[in-house]
C-alpha cells in the first residue's frame, strides 16, 4: 500500500522535480511511511512512498522495466493467475507492484481488467509518450487529478498535487453546496475547480497532451443467480486472499452480519488474530453484546475501543483534513478512532464493506416514492432545512448529481431491481463509504481490505433475484447472504437488524460539546462566506438532537474552510496550498 504522485509536461527542469517531488512525499509519507522512491526523466516525474506489506525487501517502487515506468498503490490479489498468464517473464520480486507491471507489458490496456483488487496506479510508456492513470472497479482506492498548459498532475490525495506551485486552486461553490446536501461530493468532482478524482472503473490516457477518459469495467446485472453454498464458497476464497500478507492482520468488527461473516472466515485461515472494536459509553449506540458473543464464540481477542466526545475535539480539525475536500460522514470520527489503535499492533485490517450496497442491506432502497423525495428524505439538510439556515437567496442552489451511468457509460441497469443500489455502487460507496475507510487507515498508515468487494463476489450479488435481496418483513435485507452463512454464525448475529455504525451526535452536541458546537458555527469561518443566516444558525444550536447531522457537515465546512484560509479580498479564489 502506497501513497503515489507526479507529473508528466513541461517547464520544469531536473532539479526543480526533485525538489518538488521530495514534497509530494512528505504530504503523502502518512500513507506509506516505510520508503520513498521517485522516478526523474525530462518531463516526466514520479514519486512513491510505500507501506510495506508484501515482497518487503524487493518490492521498492517506482519500478522500471524496459522504458515503462509504474507507481502503484493497491493490492492484488489475483497474482498467481497473472503470473501464470505472463509465462515468459523473468521475475525479479514476488510484488503485486511487478505483476500490474507485466500484465500492462502483456496486454497492455485490454489487461486493467485482468486485475483483481483495489488499486490506484500510474504508467508511464516511453515508446508511446503515454500516460495511464487507472483506479479499481469500486473505488478502493484514490487518485485525483489535474491539467495545465503544462501538463497533467495526479496524486493519491490531494494533499499531494500542492507542491505542483504552478496550479490554481480555487473552491466550486456548487461542490460546497452538494456536500453540505450528501455529505461527500460525488466523482468526478472534488471541491476545487480543475481538479477531478478518476472514477472508479475507468483509466485516463494522457499522450502528448491529448486526454481520453474511458471506463474499463461495466458492472452487468442478470438473474442468473447462484446458490448459498456457492456464495459461501466464493466469500471464503476472497477471505483467502485478503488475508495473504507478510505483515500482522486484524479485523474491524461492528457486530453485525458482514464484518462477522468476515472474522468468522478468517478464523478459518489465521487461526487467531487480534479484533477490533468500537464502543460508546452512550448505551444506545453500543453493540457491544453482539461483538463480545461472536468473539467468545470463536476463542478470539478482542480490543473494544471507546471512542469519546472528547476524541472528537482533540481530532476533528486533523481528521477533516486528511480528506482535502469537505466530506461528512459522522462515522470518520470512530473510524479513525478505531484505526489509530488497531495500527499499534497490525498492519493490514480487514472490513465488510460493500455487503451493504451489493445485497441490498440498507431498507432505504425499498422507499416507495419518486427520486427527489428520496434524496431529501435521507439528506442531512432537507429542503426545509436548508431554507432554514440559508439566506433567501441561496434557497434554491443547484448540485451535483450522482453519474448518470446508464447514459454516460452504458451500464445495464433494472429500474425494479437495483436502480438505487447500482447508483450507490457507482458513487456512495466510493465516494463516501471506501473514502472513508481509506483516509481513516491511511492517515496512520494502516492498510484495509474488504473481501466483498472481490469481483467473484460482487459478480454473485449482482445476480441476486429480488427475493433473495431483501426480506424487510422478518430480518431486514441481504436474504441470500443470511442464508449463505446461516451455519458459520450465531444464531442472534443472523437474525439481528442492521444498526448502521450510528454516531451520539446529537447527545454530544447537546451536552459535553455545545459551547465547542456553537462557538465554531456561530463565530468560526461560516461567517466569511455570507452564506447563512444567524438566527437558523441559533436555532440549529437550539436543537441539537434535532440537526445533528445539518450540525456535523456546518462543522466539517467551518473546519475546512479555515484550514485552507479559501478567500482573499473577499473573492472565492486564491492560491493557497491544502493539507
Amino acid at each position: 500500500m502506497c501513497g503515489i504522485g507526479g507529473f508528466v509536461g513541461d517547464g520544469f527542469s531536473k532539479e526543480a522535480l526533485a525538489f518538488i517531488l521530495r514534497n509530494v512525499c512528505e504530504k503523502l509519507s502518512h500513507r506509506g511511511p516505510d520508503s520513498m522512491g521517485v522516478f526523474i526523466k525530462p518531463g516526466v516525474a514520479f514519486a512513491s512512498t510505500r507501506l510495506a506489506i508484501r515482497d518487503l525487501e524487493k518490492g521498492q517502487q517506482p519500478l522500471e522495466k524496459e522504458e515503462i515506468v509504474l507507481i502503484f498503490n493497491g493490492e492484488i490479489y489475483n497474482t498467481d493467475d497473472l503470473r501464470n498468464r505472463c509465462k515468459s517473464t523473468c521475475w525479479k520480486t514476488e510484488s503485486d507492484t511487478e505483476v500490474v507491471l507485466e500484465v500492462y507489458r502483456h496486454f497492455g490496456e485490454k489487461g486493467f481488467q485482468m486485475l483483481s483488487g483495489m488499486f490506484s496506479f500510474a504508467i508511464w510508456d516511453e515508446k508511446k509518450s503515454s500516460l495511464y492513470l487507472v483506479r479499481d472497479r469500486w473505488g478502493e482506492k484514490p487518485l485525483y487529478y489535474t491539467e495545465t498548459k503544462e501538463g497533467v498532475a495526479f496524486a493519491s490525495e490531494l494533499g499531494g498535487l500542492t507542491p505542483w506551485q504552478h496550479l490554481n486552486w480555487e473552491w466550486d461553490e456548487k461542490d460546497l453546496w452538494t456536500f453540505l446536501k450528501y455529505s461527500y461530493i460525488p466523482s468526478p468532482f472534488s471541491g476545487w475547480k480543475n481538479v477531478k478524482k478518476l472514477q472508479p472503473g475507468c483509466y485516463l490516457h494522457w499522450e502528448l497532451g491529448s486526454k481520453k477518459l474511458k471506463r474499463y469495467h461495466f458492472p452487468k446485472i442478470s438473474l442468473n443467480q447462484q446458490s448459498p453454498e456457492v456464495l459461501l464458497q466464493t466469500i471464503r476464497q476472497a477471505v483467502h486472499q485478503c488475508a495473504v500478507s507478510d505483515k500482522p492482520v486484524g479485523v474491524f468488527l461492528s457486530g453485525g452480519l458482514d464484518s462477522s461473516t468476515i472474522v468468522s472466515l478468517l478464523k478459518e485461515v489465521k487461526g487467531t488474530f487480534p479484533v477490533y472494536s468500537i464502543d460508546w459509553k452512550e448505551k444506545d449506540f453500543s453493540e457491544s453484546s453482539y461483538q463480545k458473543l461472536l468473539c467468545q464464540s470463536l476463542d478470539l481477542p478482542q480490543k473494544v475501543i471507546y471512542c469519546t466526545s472528547e476524541f472528537m475535539t482533540q481530532y476533528f480539525d486533523y481528521i477533516v483534513s486528511l480528506y482535502g475536500e469537505p466530506f461528512g460522514d459522522e462515522s470518520m470520527i470512530p473510524t479513525h478512532c478505531i484505526a489509530r489503535q488497531a495500527k499499534e499492533e497490525v498492519d493490514v485490517v480487514l472490513t465488510g464493506d460493500g455487503a451493504d450496497e451489493f445485497f441490498h442491506g440498507y431498507e432505504r432502497y425499498f422507499f416507495n416514492h419518486s427520486s427527489a423525495e428520496y434524496t431529501d428524505t435521507f439528506s442531512p439538510i432537507d429542503q426545509s432545512t436548508w431554507e432554514l439556515i440559508f439566506k433567501k437567496e441561496f434557497h434554491h442552489q443547484t448540485f451535483r448529481s450522482q453519474l448518470d451511468y446508464s447514459t454516460e457509460w452504458g451500464i445495464e441497469r433494472d429500474k425494479t431491481l437495483r436502480d438505487r443500489s447500482l447508483r450507490d455502487m457507482l458513487s456512495y460507496l466510493p465516494d463516501d463509504i471506501l473514502t472513508k475507510i481509506d483516509r481513516a487507515t491511511m492517515g496512520v498508515g494502516l492498510e484495509a481490505r474488504a473481501p466483498f468487494l472481490l469481483p467473484e463476489v460482487t459478480a454473485i450479488a449482482l445476480c441476486s433475484s429480488l427475493d433473495q435481496l431483501q426480506d424487510f418483513s422478518k430480518i431486514c435485507g441481504k436474504k441470500l447472504l443470511r442464508d449463505a452463512v446461516n451455519k458459520i454464525l450465531p444464531e442472534t448475529i443472523l437474525l439481528r437488524k442492521k444498526q448502521g455504525f450510528g454516531v451520539p451526535l446529537g447527545k454530544w452536541f447537546q451536552d459535553d460539546l455545545h459551547l465547542w458546537m456553537k462557538e465554531r458555527l456561530m463565530y468560526g469561518a461560516l461567517n466569511q462566506l455570507g452564506w447563512f443566516s444567524k438566527k437558523g444558525l441559533e436555532i440549529l444550536c437550539q436543537f441539537p438532537l434535532r440537526y445533528s447531522r445539518a450540525i456535523f457537515n456546518l462543522l466539517v465546512l467551518e473546519s475546512w474552510i479555515g484550514k485552507n484560509n479559501c478567500l482573499q479580498n473577499n473573492l472565492y479564489k486564491s492560491k493557497f496550498f491544502v493539507n
